[in-house]
Formats: structure tokens, sequence, C-alpha cells
């Protein structure tokens, strides 16, 4: 162990104790692996010694409360790119990207799981081999033997799990820990855009042989009408503004970290927009990739929103009344404080709206669209949504009704328009994904062939 990671270490495990005499952690029934993330106090100590990078990086313990300092090693490793799954294949002097603090913290649960899986079935990480992953942890979060509920996991959650093992197992190879780890791998070719043209290419990657394959679930998306009535009961019992902030996530296709962290100076004047095009206006805070961990602004790679010029101006009254209104409630409250930069306040308080009290008023309403609609499941709205209207526009252009279109046309125009408009908007799009909105979009082509357009579908009411 080198010196940096003694020092590491030993800070550490002053928190644990720390932590645990204040009973700073709970247990999970089945837990043998524990997972912490640094305190606000630790943070200081370890910016305080020189350390201060790793002072967002979780860590993990063992049941004895032992650090772990191996895989703890590794997620340091892992947090700042310096070693990463291929790193075998890059120059010495090659740029790494760090990762997220979410990134991180996902892998550091996912440690978690695998780590506590091993203790409990009596298994060693440093002999068992890529047969293990897969027939007995991989099978074991399969059938449901290994997961909180007892039930199935997704195979996409099974892939995530496995590969972070793997990737430990590798790095621990790497590093001398343990013997040699075979992993066997494949050859596959994607198909890729640039986003700027509707002209597509190929990559190739190698990928671990054993990977499960993840089947794009059908999109379920509300109608007009369900989301009015759902809005409405937002605004009726947690009041208008998280309506609003609900109602951006649909209009703009933002995660909610970016709608909560949107500030109120990225909204541009809608006198300044023209009557015949979209309202534009970046985004940079809570979006992903291009994150500095720990930035306490969680300010990420920059993306263009393009969205209806009618929601532009309901935001723009919102920020010229209501928003107002919520600064009073603070100047009476706080006298002295900054006033908050971001667009979407509380209205009791007059402080910035969080991502969990948006979450809960997304969900705890009886008029939610359907069981499972979420903030995700509201980006795809925006994008079919949004999708639409523009195929539409691509047919008006050329003097035609979607009735009369092939459909082989149809699904072109709605993968190039994808590529090339709408997955800078969202920031990604990956090619399962292009794949179910096309599958939407072609459900919903008979149901077009058979009303006035898709304006009709998607104002009609299911109930």
């Amino acid at each position: 162990m080198r010196a940096s990671d003694g020092l590491w270490a030993a800070r550490v495990e002053a928190e644990i104790w720390r932590v645990c005499c204040v009973g700073g952690f709970v247990a999970r029934e089945v837990a043998v692996a524990f997972y912490f993330g640094p305190s606000e106090l630790s943070r200081r100590e370890l910016y305080h010694v020189g350390a201060g990078r790793f002072a967002e990086v979780p860590f993990l313990l063992s049941e004895e409360l032992v650090y772990l300092d191996d895989v703890n090693r590794f997620l340091r490793q892992r947090a700042w790119g310096e070693w990463t799954p291929n790193s075998k294949a890059k120059s010495e002097f090659a740029t790494r990207k760090p990762l997220s603090d979410n990134t991180l913290r996902a892998y550091a649960r996912d440690l978690d799981n695998f780590f506590t899986y091993l203790e409990i079935k009596e298994l060693d990480w440093r002999f068992i081999s890529y047969t293990d992953v897969i027939e007995k942890y991989e099978r074991d979060l399969s059938s449901g033997a290994w997961s909180a509920s007892g039930e199935p996991l997704e195979n996409s959650t099974i892939n995530r799990r496995g590969d972070r093992s793997v990737e430990f197992l590798q790095w621990a190879s790497e590093q001398g820990l343990r013997g040699d780890f075979a992993l066997p791998t494949e050859t596959v070719s994607r198909r890729i855009s640039d986003g700027r043209s509707a002209r597509m290419g190929y990559s190739t990657t190698e990928v671990r042989i054993g990977r499960r394959r993840v089947h794009p679930k059908r999109l379920r998306l509300p109608t007009i009408a369900e989301i009015n009535r759902w809005l409405s009961e937002i605004k009726a019992r947690y009041g208008s503004t998280k309506a609003r902030a609900c109602q951006f996530v649909i209009d703009t296709g933002c995660r909610l970290e970016e709608t909560v962290l949107f500030r109120a100076d990225q909204l541009p004047d809608p006198d300044t927009i023209s009557l015949d095009r979209p309202a534009r206006m970046e985004i940079c805070y809570g979006t992903k990739g291009g994150r500095t961990p720990g930035d306490p602004e969680k300010k990420g790679k920059q993306r263009t929103l393009r969205f209806e010029r009618d929601a532009l101006v309901a935001l723009h009254n919102y920020r010229q009344l209501g928003r107002l209104k919520a600064l009073e409630k603070l100047g009476h409250s706080d006298r002295g404080k900054d006033a908050p930069r971001e667009l979407f306040l509380n209205e009791a308080t007059g402080m910035p709206l969080t991502r969990d009290a948006l979450y809960r008023a997304w969900h705890n309403t009886t008029t939610l669209p359907f069981v499972g609609f979420s903030p995700h499941a509201g980006r795809h709205t925006f994008a079919c949504f949004t999708l639409l209207r523009l195929l539409e526009e691509e047919f008006k252009l050329i003097q035609k009704t979607i009735d009369v279109i092939p459909r082989s046309a149809v699904f072109q125009a709605a993968e190039n328009l994808v590529d090339i408009y709408l997955k800078p908007v969202l920031g990604h799009v990956s090619g399962q994904t292009t794949e179910r909105y096309l599958e939407w979009v072609g459900d919903h082509l008979w149901v077009a062939r058979h009303r006035a357009g898709w304006s009709s579908f998607l104002e009609s009411d299911p109930g």
C-alpha cells in the first residue's frame, strides 16, 4: 500500500468511529459490507492534509467495521480515471475523465452488493473466476435469490452489477492482488451518429461474453388529458411552483436535478424569440458529463434546450410573478441572506426546490397517469410528443398528410429527427431508446390514419 493510501486509510478510520459513535449508519438485514459517504467534517480534514480530491469518494467497511483497503483503493483510482477497464490499451499520458459523483456512488453501492454476496457465500475474490461471477452471482441476481425483494432483477441491473464486479477483479489482477483474471470478450459493431446529420456510422467495441440481452420495454406514455389532470392535482396539493417544475420536465426533457438547479438568469426573454421559432436556452447545472467531483454547483456538460415558445412564456411569467413572491418570503424570514439563483423556489420559504421534494410531488398523487410514470418517463413524453410535432411539420413542408406517407418514409424521417434534433436536446439517446421511440410512433401510426391526425390521439382521454 502506498503512503498516500495509508494516510487516507488512517483519516477514514478516525471518521468511521466518529460516525459509528453517533449512530450514523443503519445496517441492512443481510449486510456484511457497509457503504459510507464522507461527512462534511471528514471532507474538511482530507482537504487539510492534501487529499482533497478524494473528499467525495465513498468507501466500504466490513461487518466488523474494518476498512476494506483494496476495494476502496479501486474506488479512488476509478473515481479519478487513474484506472479504467481498458487502461492497458491507453498510453501512460492518456487523459481519462473522472467519474461524476452520482456514478461513483452507484459504483460503491454495486460493489457493496457484490462484497456482501461474497461474504455470505463464503467466496474469496482472490480466487473466484469469471465463471463464478456468471454462474453464481449473476444467476442468483436473476433468480431473485440475491435481491432485497426476492424477485428477479432486470437484466440491465444484473449487467451493471456484473460489470462492476468484473472491473474490480480485473483491477485486482493488474495490481498483483490476485492471480490472472481471464475475461472472455467478443467484438460487436454498433451504429453511431454525430447528431448533426442523418448519415450513420459504425464503431466496434469489446464486450464481455455472458452479458444478458436487454429487451427494450414498450413505451407507455400519457395523453395530454391525463397530464393535465395530474398537474392540476399537484397544483392543488403541493402548490403551483411544483406543478410548474413538473411541467418543465415534460416541456423541455430535463432531468429532475437539471430542473431544480436551473437558474433564473438562464431563461431568455420571450420577446427575443421569433414567433415562428422554438425557444432555445443553454443549461449546464446538474447535467451529465464533464463534472468535477465535489463541485458544489454540479456544473456539467453544456447543452441547448429547444422547446415550444408557449412554454417559455409561461416560465417567464412565473419568474416575473410567482418567483418574486417567493423571494419576498425569503426576505422576511432571513434578511441579509443572498437570494437564491435557482428558478423554482418554495412558495412558503423562498428557498430552492429540492430534488426529493419535487420527486415526492411527482409521485404522491391519485391522478398519476399510470403506475411507473416517472420523471424519466416525462423525458420520453417530451421526446415522443416533440417527434410527432416535428413529423407533422416535415410532411406539411412537402404538402403531404401523414395518412398518405408510406410507413418506411415515416420511420426514416423519425429516425433522422431523433439523431439530428432530439439527441442534442436530451443529451443522450441510446440505440435502444431510439428503437422504443420508433416503435411507439409505429404503434400509433394506425391510430392517426383513422383520426384527424396525431394531435387527436394526444388530446384523447382513454378513461
